[in-house]
């Protein structure tokens, strides 16, 4: 289980009082705890619900539970449908391919056909088959995935490929929401 932990450090006057704070919401399937200092407590109180609706709007991008996300909209394309996606689900697409590279082709943000195929399978109490795994194989790989960089559309060859980003979208989030908090110094 995943648990983010945030611990940043404002810099204050020498004559400010820091007091700690901590908050836990759920979020991406996790706990997600951010800890600060603070020196004035009505914009510490603030800051963790900005925090939050940050990862919120990361996980409505990035999520794979759900059909109303962005990548959940995308299991609806067809082969070939080209769709323009945000800035930020392509420029984590691009990432995502060179660290897909860089891994030798064993870190894959389109084993999403795969993560659903076992999640279903537990849920049923079951381990699933040679073919079922043999046949969501077959729907992964970026050999599969077509990137236009210029119109920024995907689209994927095969019907029923998918995306799972559980793999780096959470430290993804938490770098982005302690780059936010630099930015809230007192």
């Amino acid at each position: 289980m995943w648990r983010l932990f945030f611990l940043l450090l404002f810099p204050l006057p020498v004559s400010a009082q820091l007091k700690r704070y901590e908050f836990t919401e759920n979020k991406m399937g996790s706990p997600f705890r951010i800890i600060f200092y603070h020196s004035d407590s009505l914009k510490a109180l603030s800051l963790p619900k900005e925090c939050y609706l940050l990862v919120d709007s990361l996980n409505y991008i990035f999520s794979d539970y759900t059909l109303d996300s962005e990548v959940g909209k995308l299991t609806q394309l067809n082969p070939f449908q080209e769709q323009k996606v945000s800035d930020e689900l392509f420029s984590m697409i691009i990432y995502a391919k060179r660290m897909w590279l860089r891994s030798y082709k064993t870190f894959d943000i389109t084993i999403g056909p795969l993560t659903h195929l076992w999640r279903k399978a537990k849920a049923e109490n079951r381990i699933p088959s040679d073919e079922e795994i043999k046949a969501a194989k077959q729907l992964t790989g970026f050999k599969n995935l077509v990137l236009d960089p210029k119109k920024q559309t995907i689209a994927f060859k095969k019907k029923g490929m998918q995306f799972d980003f559980g793999g780096i979208v959470k430290g993804y989030a938490a770098q982005r929401v302690i780059d936010f908090l630099k930015t809230k110094r007192v």
